[in-house]
């Protein structure tokens, strides 16, 4: 899944553990310069500059505080440096997350039925109502509400494939953030 690879060939890794491990390690060499077997200093530049091209143009007006954000994510053990295993995690999640964009892409074609490149407002809710039933989760609807009255980002009453790709990754977002709750919750529910 280099930078070129299309989400069919995520699709395609993502259905064999044995395939996804091969090409992460195949990319981790590519970028380890020093064969240190540890990704450090002008390496996890690389890194970073790699997942970000992955994520497309959001780094916003500060890309060095996004650069950050993406280094303190993507080092679990804050180390400074990535070792095989973190990145091994990390390939696999960019892997996931090439397969849900190109999900969310025809999903999105799916609603733009007469291809003017937008969701017109009135569609909106019905996007909402398909969020909750890839994410089903408690409380969610109070989320949904909340986030119709902000998808629309520039606020022109349609939808872009940047807005929705946006809404998607903040549904996938959440429910990751849920699940680590619910799991950390149940480590420190020590008597259950």
């Amino acid at each position: 899944m280099g930078s070129g690879a299309s989400a069919a060939t995520a699709a395609e890794l993502l259905s064999s553990e044995k395939g996804i491990e091969v090409k992460a390690m195949e990319k981790f060499a590519e970028l380890d310069k020093d064969n240190s077997n540890y990704l450090d200093h002008n390496e996890l530049e690389q890194v970073v500059d790699w997942v970000l091209s992955l994520y497309g143009d959001r780094m916003g007006s500060n890309p060095e505080r996004a650069k950050k954000k993406v280094m303190m994510r993507i080092d679990a053990n804050k180390d400074g440096r990535l070792d095989s295993e973190e990145f091994k995690a990390l390939f696999h999640e960019l892997a996931h997350r090439s397969v849900m964009v190109e999900k969310a892409k025809e999903k999105y074609l799916e609603f733009d039925e007469n291809n003017s490149g937008s969701i017109e407002s009135g569609k909106i809710r019905q996007v909402a109502d398909w969020v909750l039933t890839v994410f089903p989760m408690e409380n969610m609807r109070d989320f949904i509400d909340h986030l119709i009255s902000s998808i629309d980002i520039n606020h022109d009453g349609h939808l872009s494939l940047l807005e929705f790709t946006s809404l998607f990754e903040q549904m996938l977002v959440r429910s990751e953030l849920v699940e680590k709750a619910k799991a950390k919750f149940l480590e420190l529910d020590a008597d259950q």
